[in-house]
């Protein structure tokens, strides 16, 4: 295959989807190569008068397809000669890639059998954990309804009966009447009392006790369960697999020189060359103004890293 086909397919694989373009541009990305040649062998003999030419208009920039600046430009051809400085080392550490991959590939599968294995026993360990920490949690909460039955409709009726005895007898001790009734049922109004406070006491000790107990068991239930479990397997990371042969060594070099992503280097890459390609009147894509006047100023530099690229049989 063609390196420049193969550049056009990789780019395509980087941006997973047509960049948006004015029409018809995605269709031209993969033809680019071919009208190259065709140039070349004097094949596209028509000519538009520049002075009549009118560029289609500009895509939206965005962070994948940059403005082709001064800066930006710069950076591209740095990494277009870095391209040329590295095609004969490509194939080599293309090669070592595919060896190293092969071998992360092997750990990996080795480590995700022994990571399932691991997950396996501390997923059934945490599921007893948690059973016991629910049957924990029911018991507190159920101290905590100790005082529910106390506020209900019955006892609050026992209660406003038993203010009524009181007061009754109040007024009967008031009113002089001090007989051995009254004595009797002012003992057993006092008795009745007191032990309703001791219930009360007892059942609010037992709340508190059940709040303290469930406050308690959610402050370490995660400390609790890394002691009993150990702390959750990490799953294994998946190595990335190496796609695109030496082109995509290349189009790494040339990104990093240029200092760009390698999505925003693809594209600007094929945009450049595509300029050069149709002789500075492009038909299938658009180019802002300023675009148009920072490729026709360095109208040579193009020429002479085209030229290097073809030596180098990158294009």
């Amino acid at each position: 295959m063609n390196r420049s086909f193969r550049w056009a397919a990789l780019l395509l694989t980087l941006l997973a989807a047509s960049v948006t373009l004015p029409a018809p541009a995605s269709a031209q990305l993969g033809g680019l190569a071919r009208k190259a040649k065709e140039a070349a062998k004097g094949k596209a003999t028509d000519k538009v008068d520049e002075s009549l030419y009118v560029p289609p208009p500009a895509p939206e920039f965005d962070d994948r397809t940059l403005e082709i600046t001064e800066d930006n430009f710069a950076g591209l051809m740095a990494g277009l000669n870095a391209e040329v400085d590295y095609a004969k080392s490509a194939g080599a550490e293309y090669k070592a890639r595919e060896k190293a991959y092969e071998q992360a590939r092997k750990d990996f599968d080795a480590a995700m059998k022994e990571y399932d294995k691991r997950m396996d026993a501390y997923e059934a360990c945490s599921e007893r954990f948690r059973q016991a920490e629910d049957t924990a949690q029911a018991a507190n909460e159920r101290k905590t309804e100790a005082l529910a039955d106390m506020d209900d409709d019955e006892f609050e009726a026992y209660v406003e009966d038993l203010y009524q005895r009181g007061e009754a007898i109040a007024r009967d001790v008031q009113a002089g009447k001090n007989d051995s009734e009254t004595q009797r049922k002012s003992r057993e109004y006092q008795a009745e009392v007191a032990a309703m406070q001791v219930e009360q006491s007892r059942r609010m000790a037992q709340v508190m006790s059940g709040m303290a107990a469930e406050s308690q068991r959610k402050r370490t239930e995660n400390p609790r369960l890394a002691a009993a479990c150990g702390e959750e397997p990490e799953r294994p990371v998946e190595p990335e697999s190496v796609l695109g042969g030496p082109e995509s060594v290349l189009a790494d070099k040339g990104a990093e020189a240029a200092g760009l992503t390698l999505q925003q280097y693809a594209m600007m890459r094929e945009r450049v060359l595509y300029w050069s390609d149709e002789d500075g009147m492009p038909s299938g894509m658009g180019y802002s103004e300023g675009e148009m006047t920072t490729l026709k100023a360095h109208k040579g530099d193009i020429a002479t890293v085209v030229e290097r690229m073809e030596k180098a049989q990158l294009r």
